[in-house]
């Protein structure tokens, strides 16, 4: 669809003046997806953006939604993804898949074979390594798609791999792409997980112990790989002894905090598996850790601690200068 010229004024106007018209106008959802679509046209606005979070995440919009399914939105996206080389239309093309996917309304839609073409295609042909594309693959990761995806895994760790070491923001959606692709099918993995190549998700953990988002989603990795037996146990024989040593590092970060709320996983799992519970046993920091600083963690964490707030009513606060 060819371009129309309008000042990014105008369309950002345009944007919140059709949000409210959805709200307040739900019986003409159907006739107005040929302005929604007009508007994709200009995607890299920030405020079309926004009028399509709003529209992908309030229930007031539920009709729109529908109108849009109906209107195959996920072909169309599909086509001007395909046919666009611009990074900053590529990256919003990619965040409303990512909102779409999301919704009841448009899910099964957007978990379609055209869809996941488009996306591979940025990353295996143009080399795209776009936070908003591996989070739109990140999203449209299920057992649907898997067989389509799997291709992707490859170009995932070598991504990875190259930038272990330096803080790039798409690490976290292709650390969650991992999470689930392991969940889905684990015994994909097997050759991936007992290899050495595990280290380098790890290296993570001691490299930006202070980013919070990584962590997250690193240790979202880690909860998901354990959820396999035999990952299970490779994780406790091999990364115990680190997680331990980051859990009670003196300097408290991210990374030490998710790795006691990990260590405190692994401890529960034990208690109803014998031989989980003796490979922990045969880490002696481990053991030192839940009988030392487990104990005095938890207990602070389930005590109240600070001391009572002292509430200052405006009259005294006035009086006090």
């Amino acid at each position: 669809m060819p371009k129309i010229l309008v000042s990014d004024i105008l369309i950002s106007r345009f944007s919140h003046i059709f949000m409210h018209f959805l709200r307040v106008n739900k019986s003409k959802a159907a006739e107005s997806t040929g302005f929604l679509f007009m508007l994709l046209q200009h995607c890299s606005n920030l405020s079309v953006i926004e009028l399509f979070k709003y529209i992908m995440t309030y229930p007031e919009y539920q009709i729109t939604r529908f109108a849009l399914k109906d209107s195959n939105l996920s072909c169309f996206l599909a086509k001007e993804l395909s046919s666009s080389c611009d990074n900053d239309i590529i990256n919003s093309l990619c965040r409303i898949i990512s909102l779409s996917v999301g919704t009841r309304e448009l899910s099964k839609s957007f978990t379609s074979s055209i869809i996941c073409t488009a996306l591979c295609d940025k990353i295996i042909n143009e080399k795209c390594s776009s936070f908003y594309v591996w989070e739109a693959i990140s999203s449209v990761c299920c057992e649907i798609t898997y067989e389509k995806l799997h291709g992707l895994v490859n170009n995932a760790f070598s991504f990875l791999h190259d930038h272990c070491s330096s803080l790039t923001i798409s690490i976290i959606p292709i650390l969650d792409f991992f999470s689930k692709m392991i969940e889905i099918k684990p015994f994909d993995y097997d050759s991936f997980i007992f290899s050495p190549n595990i280290q380098y998700f790890f290296r993570l953990m001691v490299s930006f112990p202070d980013s919070s988002n990584l962590m997250s989603s690193f240790f979202r990795f880690l909860f998901s790989v354990i959820k396999h037996r035999p990952f299970l146990l490779h994780i406790i024989d091999n990364y115990v002894p680190m997680l331990v040593s980051e859990s009670s590092s003196p300097n408290r970060s991210s990374a030490s905090a998710n790795s006691i709320q990990f260590l405190i996983k692994l401890k529960e799992l034990s208690t109803h598996d014998e031989e989980i519970s003796q490979k922990l046993l045969d880490h002696d920091i481990f053991l030192e850790f839940t009988q030392g600083y487990l104990i005095k963690y938890q207990y602070v964490v389930s005590n109240h601690y600070g001391g009572e707030v002292q509430r200052i009513f405006p009259s005294a606060f006035i009086h006090s200068f």
